[in-house]
């Protein structure tokens, strides 16, 4: 009697085992007009994920939507998929007055949550970021081993800055914002983006907040966009308001960062001095 019953418990113990369904956790990439850092992050990405979901606006870009259809056709866990209404910066001064809500970036972030599953761990991947692989590999990894579905997982990276062909940060914003711009949820706890005046933010439930200590990105702005942002006093002086890079993130660009971009690239044969 003692071995039938440890038999039975034998079969129910490899039965739950073979039967768990392991966490996929994929990637979500909203795109518009980023061909200058987009070949570089999808390098900087590329088979890390279960599944990469691409959105782009189904409009004259620059060159942005067909790379990612090129691109999708060489990896099989890739999938495109194109919104129907032209989207508009948040910068652009008539961006609440004349433009319908599905002209906004939130209704087009909302779209895209439309192709994940419920199980399925979201993370936020944003075109003007180049990812440092191993940290990703291991943000990724920390996901999947420890992941639960009262959690949300953020990290942080560099905000960086093109001026005069020389890399900076902006010294009042060096780092990225974490919940907004890099987290990972599950699915059906990620319930939408909302509108804010600056953001589209998401709107996530969670428990727990376990955030991710190392950088896991080059975040590389567009200065027109930086600048509405920032409410910079033209007046004043660029070059006060800006900082070299450190040596550890210098360090850190050249060996992960600069290799994944193309020779044709604005960021190839950037300059970085040490602060």
């Amino acid at each position: 009697m003692y071995r039938i019953i440890l038999f039975i418990l034998s079969l129910l113990f490899y039965s739950n085992s073979y039967s768990a369904t392991p966490p996929i956790v994929s990637a979500f990439l909203p795109v518009k007009n980023e061909i200058n850092t987009l070949p570089a992050c999808l390098k900087s990405i590329k088979g890390l994920f279960d599944k990469i979901v691409i959105v782009y606006v189904d409009e004259p870009d620059d060159g942005s939507v067909e790379y990612i259809k090129k691109w999708c056709t060489e990896d099989h866990k890739c999938i495109h998929k194109a919104y129907p209404y032209p989207v508009y910066p948040f910068y652009d001064q008539n961006y609440k007055d004349q433009y319908d809500f599905q002209n906004y970036l939130t209704p087009y972030y909302n779209f895209g949550l439309n192709f994940f599953e419920s199980e399925e761990w979201v993370l936020k991947i944003d075109a003007d970021q180049i990812y440092i692989r191993p940290h990703l590999r291991e943000f990724v990894q920390k996901i999947k081993e420890t992941g639960t579905d009262e959690d949300l997982f953020t990290a942080t990276g560099y905000n960086t800055l093109k001026h005069h062909n020389q890399l900076t940060h902006l010294k009042e914003r060096k780092l990225i914002r974490t919940n907004g711009n890099v987290f990972a949820s599950k699915k059906k706890n990620l319930l939408e983006y909302k509108q804010t005046d600056l953001y589209e933010t998401p709107k996530i439930n969670y428990k727990n907040k376990k955030h991710y200590p190392n950088p896991l990105s080059f975040r590389f702005m567009k200065p027109l966009k930086t600048f509405k942002i920032e409410k910079f006093d033209q007046q004043s002086d660029p070059e006060k308001q800006m900082d070299n890079l450190s040596n550890k993130e210098i360090q850190i660009f050249e060996k992960y960062i600069r290799p994944l971009f193309d020779n044709d690239s604005v960021y190839k044969n950037i300059k970085v001095t040490p602060n």
